[in-house]
């Protein structure tokens, strides 16, 4: 097929190259170097025969909003700024290959008189090659969820807790997770207002991650906060940090070098609401440079 007809032009990929730059400034990809590795050089593989729909990895049935999606995916793991990253000093063409082809997909596909040409020019046997199906709804929302989380963590180093709690409310509500529970909890602890929400947030962690004593303790400073407040006694001061206890705890953590849970990848474990603490205690400051929020 003739693709390069459907190039992208150099003044189009400056401005698709800075918009995307951009995204992975705000929010960085959430992989090892392994496996993005492995990603880019299945990419590479697969690149020369592979129609625009198989690139993005949509059916040719996909809504403009799916191929917008499909290219942000494609377009910010190969983006040629995770040359040094991956290691491919002096070989960055191959990052830049990639990234121009995928932005011929997206040109070509979120166009519909370009579109129509394409699929008229893939033919019955294109179509049919083209059939991979998009990431299923729950794949999209687990990502989406781990998207918010992780903003959520470099809100709360910068301090700003109003936008962390919308994010995590989003989180939870779309992929309920102990750890997102736990982060919400501890935010919705700083607000009288909001102890009966925190109370219903540490119960679900415990529903989904299993016994912590943290948690359960966070849980019952919380009850008798909420029982102090309702009877008009003096109310139980709880630590900025929820579950973490006192300053000198979480500076003793610090101090020892804690280190969160290990993922599937293997190594030591720890209640997960430990390593909460950890990510946000080690987040760096400010975290996320200052300029509008964007989702995928």
């Amino acid at each position: 097929m003739a693709d390069s007809l459907r190039a992208a032009s150099p003044q189009e990929l400056a401005l698709f190259s800075e918009r995307i730059g951009r995204s992975l400034a705000e929010r960085p990809l959430e992989i090892s170097v392994s496996e993005h590795r492995e990603r880019v050089a299945a990419l590479v593989r697969e690149v020369g025969g592979a129609t625009f729909y198989e690139l993005l990895a949509v059916g040719p049935a996909a809504s403009p909003e799916k191929v917008h999606e499909g290219y942000e995916r494609v377009a910010r793991l190969v983006h040629p700024v995770h040359a040094v990253y991956l290691g491919l000093e002096g070989r960055e063409g191959v990052l830049e290959v990639l990234f121009e082809r995928a932005t011929a997909a997206y040109i070509t596909l979120s166009h519909p008189g370009r579109r129509r040409d394409y699929d008229r020019e893939l033919g019955p046997a294109g179509w049919a090659a083209s059939g991979a199906p998009a990431k299923s709804r729950g794949e999209e929302n687990r990502d989406r969820a781990r998207s918010n989380y992780n903003r959520a963590v470099a809100l709360v180093a910068k301090e700003d807790f109003h936008f962390a709690v919308e994010l995590l409310r989003e989180a939870v509500r779309i992929d309920p997770q102990a750890k997102y529970y736990v982060l919400l909890a501890d935010l919705q602890t700083k607000n009288d207002l909001w102890l009966r929400h925190a109370a219903d947030s540490y119960s679900r962690a415990l529903e989904l991650g299993g016994p912590d004593p943290q948690v359960e303790e966070s849980l019952a400073r919380v009850q008798r906060r909420m029982e102090a407040l309702a009877s008009g006694r003096p109310a139980e001061a709880l630590s900025p940090a929820g579950p973490a206890g006192s300053g000198q705890e979480r500076s003793a953590g610090r101090t020892t070098g804690a280190r969160p849970a290990a993922d599937a990848s293997g190594g030591p474990k720890m209640p997960f609401s430990q390593a909460v603490r950890y990510e946000i205690e080690s987040a760096p400051s400010p975290a996320l440079p200052d300029v509008p929020l964007e989702d995928d």
